[in-house]
């Protein structure tokens, strides 16, 4: 597996840093590193700051490649978002873990910005690392793969690609696994509406409810503790949210629904809520 960290010099880099240097499947990963500086009106500057980070890097994956199957390092100058997915591209990276929020000294930007970008336009899977709210530095690293994962499931062939996500990244077995639906409560319906909108609910509820227990017939055959739910909201992401804070989920995972016609692309508006309202981190697998 291949793997990006955008690193800056923010605590929320090393969290992310941190979670990777748990993953059981460390041993066969090939980790990149990459540090995006922004570009200076002094080339003599600029080539000063470069020379400083690179050093960093290279000292950083030396020490990395002892626990990964390789660690390379790079730098690129621009847009951080931009520079972060079209490395990724060009190196077919299979997943991209970067803080949740971070500022570094160099770019003089907010992380936020850049991990919603980055979530949002890579073609490949993106974790965005977040502590559960509340939570010590400590107690964070001490427990870095989730406990407790909330799986956001849409009825489409993606969220069997989450099931074996979990198993490929061999996620501790003792980790509690919810998987929930939401389906969209509008209030809007004329009244010569609300027949059809009620009988179309009952349909995906029947077809969300069959779903559900597929996957999790799936998750249980592989020794996983599994609880699923069909909910009622007006806003699918402000339930994710919600559901994840009661249950304190360290860990929400939802597929890139963009190919699916049958429910609203989970990855608009409702990604966005959830990278920006989550208590805790957040996978987009693709």
């Amino acid at each position: 597996m291949k793997i990006l960290l955008p690193l800056d010099d923010s605590t929320y880099a090393g969290y992310a840093l941190e979670m990777l240097c748990c993953l059981p499947i460390r041993e066969q990963v090939d980790l990149s590193l990459l540090t995006v500086i922004a570009s200076l009106p002094n080339a003599d500057l600029e080539a000063l700051e470069r020379r400083a980070v690179e050093t960093f890097l290279e000292q950083r994956s030396r020490v990395l490649a002892r626990q990964f199957r390789s660690a390379t390092a790079h730098t690129s100058c621009g847009s951080p978002g931009f520079e972060i997915t079209q490395f990724a591209a060009v190196e077919e990276i299979d997943l991209v873990v970067l803080g949740a929020i971070g500022r570094s000294a160099l770019l003089r930007v907010l992380l936020g910005s850049v991990s919603e970008y980055v979530a949002v336009r890579a073609g490949c899977s993106v974790l965005v690392v977040r502590p559960p709210t509340g939570i010590s530095a400590s107690r964070f690293l001490k427990a870095a793969m989730p406990g407790n994962l909330l799986i956001a499931i849409g009825n489409t062939n993606c969220d069997r690609r989450m099931s074996q996500w979990i198993r490929e990244m061999k996620i501790p077995i003792e980790t509690e696994i919810h998987l929930l639906h939401v389906i969209e409560r509008r209030t809007y319906y004329e009244r010569d509406l609300l027949r059809k909108a009620s009988a179309h609910r009952k349909e995906v509820r029947s077809l969300a409810k069959r779903h559900l227990e597929t996957i999790q017939s799936e998750l249980q055959s592989a020794g996983f503790v599994v609880y699923t739910k069909i909910c009622d909201a007006p806003h699918i992401g402000q339930a994710l949210v919600e559901y994840a804070a009661e249950r304190e989920c360290e860990l929400i995972l939802t597929g890139d629904h963009r190919e699916s016609l049958i429910e609203r692309a989970l990855l608009g508006c409702t990604s966005r809520y959830v990278l920006r309202h989550a208590p805790c981190s957040v996978l987009i697998a693709r």
